[in-house]
């Protein structure tokens, strides 16, 4: 018997590359990144609602 209630994300649209290669996101791991940018940016003075992020990190 699976006792585990089925969690629903919503859908978003992320994707993450490392060093040039994509590294799948499950479901849980895209909702919780975009909602960490999401919310950090939300912070900022902002002009107009947010449609898209783009965000790049290099070391």
């Amino acid at each position: 018997m699976n006792c585990k209630p089925k969690r629903r994300y919503p859908e978003c649209n992320i994707e993450l590359a490392v060093n040039g290669r994509s590294v799948p996101l499950n479901p849980f791991v895209r909702a919780i990144m975009s909602n960490t940018v999401t919310g950090m940016v939300k912070s900022l003075t902002i002009e107009g609602p947010i449609k898209k992020i783009c965000l790049k990190l290099s070391k």
